[in-house]
């Protein structure tokens, strides 16, 4: 018996919609409607922070800011030599003429956020 149903509906038979079945497309409707405007008012929100973000005043100047990535050594291995160059780099720059300040670091703040393995 289910076999003939399935083909009656597969040939544009009789399909059974009740009264009920309008209501409950159209409340699917309407929630579907709804849900878009709320995901569509937490992407805007999401936006406007991302953009107070970017301009938020961190008290530093990093117009001012100059990161250089050095990459780590193929082996893996910090050695005594490795940390001298990198400390002898830094003095270095730290000397150049209208250098205020030279630091070492393993990240760069506000940009290296989510970066911070290896």
């Amino acid at each position: 018996m289910a076999p003939r149903r399935i083909s009656r509906l597969r040939a544009g038979g009789n399909i059974r919609v009740t009264a009920g079945t309008g209501r409950r497309l159209r409340q699917f409707a309407t929630a579907q409607m709804a849900c878009s405007f709320v995901l569509l008012a937490a992407a805007g929100t999401l936006l406007a922070t991302l953009a107070a973000r970017r301009t938020a005043d961190t008290g530093y100047d990093m117009r001012q800011v100059l990161a250089i990535d050095l990459p780590n050594a193929t082996t893996g291995v910090n050695d005594a030599r490795e940390s001298a160059h990198h400390d002898e780099m830094a003095r270095r720059i730290a000397a150049l003429p209208g250098v205020e300040g030279a630091a070492l670091g393993s990240f760069v703040p506000w940009r290296d956020a989510g970066s911070l393995t290896e």
